[in-house]
C-alpha cells in the first residue's frame, strides 16, 4: 500500500510510483499484516568463572576432584602426546638450502646473485630468532653455515659474470 504524502490520497496498487492528483512521489506504508514483536528471554550464563578454564589441548581428559574421567576431548589420539621439544627452524633451513642452490647454480646461469642473498637474509633473521628466544627456535648453526654458502655463491656468481663478460669481448 501507498500514501501521497501531501494529500495523504493511499493507493492499493503498488505498480503507482506518484499520485494521480498532484504528482508527488508515494511513499510505502507499513503493511497491517506485518508480524508482531516477539520478546525473547535473556540469555542464560553458561559459566561463570572463564578464567579458570583450560583450553589447552595437551590434556587428553578432564578429571573431576575425585579422580574419576569426566570425558575425552574429541578427535585426541591418546596413545599419542604432543611433542613439546621441537623448536621452530624453517628459516636456517630455508637459508640452507638456498645458500647451496646458490653455489651450484653460480656455475650454470648466474642465478646464484638472486638466491644468495635470500640465504644471507634468511639466514640472518633465523639466526636473530635462535639468540633472542632460544625456547622457541633453534637452528643457530644452519643459519650460520647457509648465510656463509649464500655469500660464497653471491661471489662466485659475481665473479662468474665478470668473466663472462670480459671472456665475450675476447
Amino acid at each position: 500500500m501507498k500514501i501521497c504524502p501531501r494529500c495523504n490520497q493511499t493507493y492499493d496498487d503498488d505498480n503507482l510510483n506518484f499520485c494521480l492528483n498532484d504528482g508527488e512521489l508515494l511513499m510505502e506504508t507499513e503493511s497491517i499484516d506485518a508480524p508482531p514483536t516477539i520478546m525473547m528471554d535473556a540469555p542464560r550464563q553458561t559459566n561463570d568463572d572463564w578464567n579458570n578454564y583450560d583450553t589447552g589441548f595437551a590434556n587428553q581428559s578432564q578429571v573431576n576432584p575425585q579422580n574419576r574421567e569426566i570425558y575425552r576431548q574429541p578427535f585426541a589420539n591418546p596413545q599419542v602426546s604432543p611433542n613439546t621439544d621441537s623448536k621452530d627452524q624453517i628459516l636456517p633451513i630455508i637459508s640452507l638450502s638456498s645458500g647451496v642452490l646458490s653455489i651450484v647454480l653460480s656455475f650454470c646461469c648466474y642465478l646464484g646473485i638472486l638466491i644468495g642473498p635470500i640465504a644471507l637474509i634468511t639466514g640472518f633473521i633465523g639466526m636473530s630468532n635462535a639468540n633472542k628466544t632460544p625456547g622457541i627456535y633453534q637452528g643457530k648453526n644452519l643459519a650460520v653455515i647457509g648465510m656463509i654458502l649464500g655469500g660464497v655463491g653471491l661471489v662466485m656468481s659475481i665473479i662468474m659474470l665478470i668473466l663472462g663478460v670480459a671472456l665475450s669481448f675476447f
